[in-house]
């Protein structure tokens, strides 16, 4: 059956992006350790790397799309998704895409998980950094106003001998 085989390519391609979002969790695992180490020259060099893993699960997503319009279409469905897979092929057809899918959504949630934490580190650093920021400038403030107040008035800043 076409639709089969076509839910086949379409199991191969969730397995594609699956490996993608590992590499992403590992990614962040690493992103993590750059942040608690304050080596924010590799956080970026990671970051580039998410984007372009992030680049090819969209690509891989388009043709997701275009696959499940096949099938849609092959199979005479509303919409692809397991609910209504069942209605049209066996179960057992079904496992392969469903366990798949299910594994793509763990590795999500982890991601989501250790980014969550990532953020709230980073929310913690840029508070500090601000906090730093904030007295240096009140520091600055405090020298200037020093500068501008310590010299007597008409004083030229130069040593003349009269």
């Amino acid at each position: 059956m076409e639709a089969t085989s076509k839910l086949a390519r379409l199991v191969s391609l969730y397995r594609e992006q699956l490996v993608d979002y590992r590499s992403l969790l590992a990614l962040a695992h690493e992103q993590q350790v750059c942040m608690e180490a304050s080596n924010y020259l590799v956080l970026t060099e990671i970051l580039k790397r998410r984007d372009r893993i992030t680049d090819s699960i969209a690509a891989s997503s388009a043709r997701v799309r275009v696959l499940c319009r096949e099938i849609r279409e092959a199979l005479g469905l509303p919409e692809v998704n397991l609910t209504n897979l069942r209605q049209k092929l066996s179960a057992e057809v079904l496992i392969p895409l469903a366990d798949a899918l299910a594994e793509i959504m763990r590795v999500i949630e982890q991601i989501q998980a250790v980014d969550r934490q990532n953020e709230a580190e980073l929310r913690l650093v840029l508070n500090q950094l601000r906090g730093q920021t904030t007295e240096t400038e009140r520091g600055r403030a405090a020298m200037r106003a020093y500068k501008q107040t310590s010299a007597p008035e008409g004083a030229s800043g130069t040593n003349k001998k009269t």
